[in-house]
């Protein structure tokens, strides 16, 4: 039986378990440069202390354009280079492989960042934010912003970069028909829609080269309203795949799909089949959202359904959740995804704020 405790290679990536920390919005930058707070070098060094094989950063933003909020790190510049390879090292020296996660916010961003808000074709996704349609050359100075973010990850000594394309924000922008209504050769057809992810991922690969990993982060689906069905999901996962991504991690697009019931162990399952028979048995795939029980974390790996177990609030009441499981000083996920964590934009950081999951956590460790 293969479980969340076997070692994998995922490309080139060598891995000490199937456990990975899902990229996870930190609020701990610097207001102005985007450089990285050195707080995130002590999250990041506890969780590797608590045997999670990958930690994927929070979203990093490939321009300024893209920032979602103030508190929302960078990787735009050269002059950020030093100081994330200062952030990621103690957790590599500690076992953990770290991966910078790009993105841009496009219309998905607070409304007092970005003074000139962009996006695929002008759709408001967020309420009192009106953004404008970019030109053809925006859109190709972005491609070209992704691939440098990714040089830069690089040279800063990172294991690797996913690229985000979930959540709302750009490149899920450009996948959506709803807020993709272009009539050029970005837009006009699932081809279209897809042509921007697909030159997203080949300026990555042009810049770090065969031999360095590039993963995903693919909104598979989304709400009604999104248009994102599972049948364009799965031509997305599928092109992830004949692009040679060696990982593509599973979640949502534009909100949760009305047919998921995040009520589940598993609930993101009906999307990792769909993907599963999109991608077929060799490309590798994490699963995130709501599993808590080992004995389902245990099933995805063995099924074959995922490759790796991705986890995000769990690991902010318990960074170290993977070793107290490993050697039984816990038993449970204490996480009851309640959406308390804590994001203090002013203090900057994550912490869970629900009492009675912080007495759980403090009970296990006894």
């Amino acid at each position: 039986m293969t479980t969340v405790w076997d070692e994998i290679t995922i490309g080139r990536l060598a891995l000490r378990n199937r456990f990975m920390r899902s990229a996870t919005a930190e609020y701990l930058a610097d207001a102005v440069s985007g450089a990285p707070d050195p707080r995130l070098g002590d999250m990041y060094r506890e969780l590797a202390e608590g045997e999670v094989a990958l930690i994927v950063t929070g979203h990093v933003c490939v321009n300024a354009s893209g920032r979602t909020n103030r508190w929302m790190a960078s990787m735009a510049d050269d002059a950020l280079i030093s100081p994330w390879r200062e952030v990621i090292q103690p957790a590599q020296a500690r076992g953990s492989r770290v991966m910078l996660q790009i993105n841009h916010g496009a219309s998905n961003i607070m409304g007092d960042v970005v003074d000139d808000p962009i996006s695929p074709s002008g759709v408001q996704t967020r309420e009192g934010l009106t953004p404008r349609a970019m030109s053809e050359q925006e859109l190709l100075g972005l491609v070209s912003d992704y691939g440098q973010a990714a040089r830069r990850a690089r040279e800063a000594g990172f294991d690797g970069v996913q690229i985000h394309a979930a959540h709302g924000y750009l490149i899920t922008q450009f996948l959506s028909p709803w807020t993709n209504q272009r009539e050029d050769a970005w837009g006009g057809d699932a081809d279209g829609r897809e042509a921007f992810l697909r030159e997203v991922i080949r300026s990555v690969r042009g810049q770090v080269g065969d031999d360095y990993p590039v993963w995903t982060k693919l909104g598979f689906a989304g709400r009604e309203i999104s248009g994102l069905t599972f049948e364009l999901g799965a031509r997305a996962a599928a092109l992830c795949t004949r692009e040679g991504l060696e990982c593509i991690e599973l979640s949502h697009g534009l909100g949760i799909p009305e047919s998921i019931d995040l009520s589940q162990d598993v609930a993101y399952r009906p999307i990792g089949e769909a993907a599963r028979k999109a991608v077929g048995p060799e490309q590798p795939l994490a699963l995130v959202s709501g599993m808590r029980r080992m004995e389902a974390m245990n099933e995805v790996i063995d099924s074959g359904l995922a490759q790796m177990v991705s986890l995000c609030r769990p690991f902010i009441a318990q960074p170290h959740l993977v070793r107290d499981l490993r050697t039984g000083a816990c038993t449970e996920v204490a996480c009851v995804r309640c959406d308390r964590c804590v994001r203090d934009t002013k203090e900057g950081g994550l912490g869970c704020a629900n009492k009675v999951v912080a007495r759980r956590v403090a009970e296990m460790s006894e």
